[in-house]
């Protein structure tokens, strides 16, 4: 196998020889290509990866969604990444690692609280006292799970040690949510026990045992403790607490909160000159971190940073659909997290078995969170959610990507969010909705300018909301849900109406295959301004076709409805057929228009008219 350096008659072809004796068969392939188009490294790299392939597949007996693409030096790549293992002794409970640095430096401050402090000694012996009245008073017992319904203090921190020592999990709830929310909340942990702060103990919750952790702090008789608590069995194997991702639905979800660059600089004016930054990746079913990245300083006012590599212990892959590593540099694939601090699983068994996977022979997490490893920095780099990837008239697109377009159109736009949203008629539409500092009358065609010139046509929006806040939920991210629906209707006060007969016919179809009222379609907007999408053009150009005139093509709704329509040129006159800027194009016979898209409605099939197929989607 090799790379042929003669002229090339193709941008790249592949030529396969076979060969064969009474003993042996063997295939030689050759690759000829552009050296203008493609880099000769990797062309050779390809050459490697065909020869895999074909090892593989005469080779193997497996399914062929285990074949990897995956080299040698990629491997080793990997390896090295994950090459994380650092011995901190015998693994032991957070609770125990506190007792130690308690014993070490019993004088020093442990917590600062507004105007209170502590040190580590009176925390230790507050967090005895109440873990000692857990066990004996409410009899809880290992494995038990104790919620906390308290506000940020010196005692919520006093309690978690408490429920630790005393073998329980702790489950934090936010006092400030409905008590339907609550009650739901306690319903999915099982938990029987809830311990109060003073400034929640007007909160009541019947059926559970309350417990007030000031009345046990205040409380100073002296009890006989030690041996009760350590008697207690705690093992790391213990499950530590359990926590609502995404605040209400306990639905896997990375937690990520975004500072803007704004606040991040704001920041670094009062940090010391040696001040570290450190870009800090992971969800929260990894125990919040699982890769690093420290940021120099010129990159500060960058938009996009990696998320850099593992911490100690833990190891990242980027794999595909079907677990298999996908290819760095080239191919993104999920981010799924293994080693230390993986969690136990959810409550609900199902979304622990859709999360909860093995990677070779590893229990992981995946995430939902899309990466790319990059071969020369040998940082990992985020590219998005799942969850925000999504399929739009068979195009996959990472919504994401066209929020980030959005935001670098123009200063004047703050924040966006792209959705997906589905009308009455079952049509699935791409739609912005962008926060923006004030709105002047060229802002929203700039930023569809910037659009159409930095994504690919499928992937630019078709409606537009222009807002000056965008509705945001209780942990301050912005709340799709309450996004609100986006008609296909003007976007300027005063409409401007056709002038001709021909153009009344053009709102007519318009305001038809969009959805539009009539007196909404304003004949000056573009055809994207007035919702249009590639769908739409199809449906648009067949109505003109069989009503106006058959002559028009696709590129004709690059202008807008009065540029569209020709001036009529008296009664009864509505076109003459070389007004038209782009006639359609001949392909076979006497007037046979070229089809509108790839794959039309085959009405012109029995006329002889060539087929029109969907083209593989190519990568290099």
């Amino acid at each position: 196998m090799g790379v042929d350096d003669d002229a090339a008659l193709f941008d790249l072809s592949c030529t396969l020889f076979v060969s064969k004796t009474d003993q042996t068969r063997s295939i030689t392939v050759s690759f000829n290509a552009s050296l203008d188009l493609f880099e000769k490294k990797g062309l050779i790299k390809t050459t490697h990866r065909f020869v895999r392939l074909l090892s593989q597949l005469f080779l193997s007996d497996q399914p062929l969604y285990t074949f990897s693409l995956f080299l040698d030096e990629e491997r080793e790549i990997l390896r090295k990444l994950n090459d994380t293992h650092v011995d901190y002794g015998p693994i032991r409970c957070a609770h125990h690692h506190f007792i130690k640095h308690a014993q070490q430096y019993p004088q020093k401050l442990a917590m600062v609280f507004e105007d209170q402090s502590i040190t580590y000694t009176e925390t230790l012996f507050y967090a005895q006292q109440v873990a000692f009245d857990l066990v004996t008073e409410y009899q809880v017992c290992p494995n038990d799970v104790v919620v906390q319904l308290m506000e940020r203090s010196i005692e919520l921190v006093i309690g978690i040690l408490a429920i630790w020592m005393s073998g329980a999990t702790y489950a934090p709830i936010n006092p400030h949510d409905p008590i339907a929310r609550l009650m739901t909340c306690m319903e999915q942990t099982n938990a029987k026990h809830i311990i109060f702060h003073s400034s929640t103990s007007h909160i009541s919750v019947s059926s559970y045992s309350n417990i007030r952790i000031n009345d046990i702090i205040n409380d100073m008789t002296e009890r006989d403790l030690i041996e009760i608590l350590s008697s207690i069995p705690v093992s790391p194997e213990h499950i530590s607490h359990i926590v609502f991702t995404s605040g209400s639905t306990g639905k896997p979800k990375a937690v990520r909160e975004a500072l803007s660059i704004n606040s991040v600089l704001d920041f670094a004016q009062f940090a010391h000159d040696k001040c570290q930054f450190y870009n800090w990746y992971g969800p929260a079913e990894c125990t919040e971190a699982a890769s690093k990245y420290l940021i120099s300083g010129n990159e500060l006012k960058q938009g996009h940073l990696p998320i850099g590599r593992p911490i100690p212990n833990v190891h990242i892959y980027i794999v595909d659909d079907y677990l298999q590593h996908v290819i760095p540099d080239i191919q993104i694939g999920d981010i799924v997290i293994g080693g230390s601090g993986v969690f136990a699983g959810y409550t609900d068994d199902l979304l622990t078995h859709q999360a909860l996977i093995d990677i070779d022979g590893k229990l992981c997490y995946r995430t939902g969170d899309l990466g790319r490893l990059n071969i020369e920095s040998g940082q990992i780099e985020f590219k998005g959610r799942r969850d925000y990837q999504v399929k739009l008239r068979g195009q996959r697109i990472e919504l994401t990507e066209v929020e980030n377009t959005i935001l670098e159109a123009t200063d004047w736009v703050q924040n966006c969010v792209v959705v997906i949203q589905i009308d009455e008629e079952s049509v699935s539409s791409l739609v912005a909705h962008i926060m923006v500092k004030s709105e002047d009358d060229r802002l929203r065609e700039n930023v569809i300018d910037y659009c159409r010139q930095h994504l690919p046509f499928y992937m630019v929006p078709s409606m537009w909301s222009f807002v000056d806040r965008l509705p945001i939920n209780d942990n301050g991210k912005i709340d799709r849900k309450r996004l609100p629906r986006v008609s296909r209707n003007r976007h300027q006060d005063e409409v401007i109406t056709p002038g001709t007969e021909l153009e009344e016919q053009l709102q007519l179809i318009f305001s038809q295959v969009f959805h539009i009222p009539l007196d909404d379609v304003d004949v000056t907007l573009s055809f994207e301004l007035l919702g249009g999408t590639s769908l739409g053009i199809i449906h648009a150009l067949s109505m003109i076709r069989n009503q106006i005139y058959e002559g028009v093509d696709a590129h004709t709704f690059e202008q807008r409805v009065f540029q569209l329509a020709p001036v009529t040129v008296g009664p009864g006159s509505i076109i003459e057929a070389n007004s038209f800027v782009f006639p359609g194009a001949i392909l076979e016979g006497e007037n046979m228009i070229e089809p509108l898209t790839l794959i039309m409605k085959g009405d012109h099939l029995d006329k002889g008219t060539r087929w029109f197929g969907n083209p593989a989607q190519c990568h290099r």
